[in-house]
């Protein structure tokens, strides 16, 4: 699997815009895998307590009748309250990916000393893009940049993190197929919701997030030597 080399990044920026300027762009890279790492941990422990949860049930029925008895246990209760700040935290995780990503790319190219620099909470995702897209040098930077975003599973991504941040959270559910069509009768999926007058369906949880994990960790990859090879080629 390729890799990016952000100590190189790192030495990059410091032989054109100075060790301080070096050292605020290294920590939003550093971060940004960070993020992707925690991201990485909340979709493990999601699984092992999912999982594990469901071994001990041989059937739907078998479910059902546990369940029934359980109801109101304080095991049970706290089962269901770790799952859903794991995927929570999961979930925002993976969302703040591209904004401190994007800062990471704006530091180490400089635009922060630029005589008309962006306000520092002006700093997000598109803004940096449309900085990109307007120097020639940087366009291929800013296409590279729009993959976090151009993407259905992103946009699906983007409006659950903000519904649950600003609204109300959409909470895990255990769902059961009595049908015995699917390889597991047990999946942990996200109720639908609307946001933004748009609908979004129901959608399980645990492939959804693994998905999203590999996507944005290939993004990270892949923009990252490109932003290496922009910074050899500024030198």
């Amino acid at each position: 699997m390729p890799t990016w080399d952000i100590d190189e990044a790192r030495t990059l920026v410091a032989a054109l815009h100075g060790k301080k300027q070096s050292l605020l762009a290294h920590q939003s890279m550093t971060s940004t895998i960070d993020r992707l790492d925690y991201a990485r941990y909340h979709y493990r422990n999601i699984w092992d307590l999912f999982h594990k949860h469901f071994e001990k049930h041989q059937s739907p029925v078998d479910f059902f009748k546990t369940s029934i008895k359980d109801m109101g246990n304080d095991e049970e209760i706290e089962l269901y309250r770790c799952i859903g700040a794991h995927v929570t935290a999961c979930v925002q995780s993976l969302h703040s990916i591209a904004d401190i990503y994007s800062h990471a790319i704006y530091y180490a190219l400089g635009y922060n000393l630029a005589p008309s620099p962006l306000p520092e909470d002006k700093i997000y995702l598109k803004a940096v893009k449309n900085k990109l897209a307007n120097t020639q040098e940087h366009q291929h930077l800013a296409q590279g940049l729009s993959s976090f975003s151009s993407n259905s599973d992103f946009t699906y991504l983007d409006a659950l993190s903000n519904q649950c941040k600003h609204r109300s959270l959409i909470r895990p559910g255990i769902f059961v197929d009595l049908t015995g069509k699917q390889l597991s009768p047990y999946t942990l999926e996200f109720d639908g919701f609307i946001y933004k007058m748009n609908t979004y369906p129901r959608r399980e949880i645990l492939s959804f997030l693994q998905q999203e994990i590999d996507r944005q960790s290939l993004c990270i990859i892949e923009l990252g030597n490109e932003l290496n090879a922009a910074l050899i080629t500024a030198r």
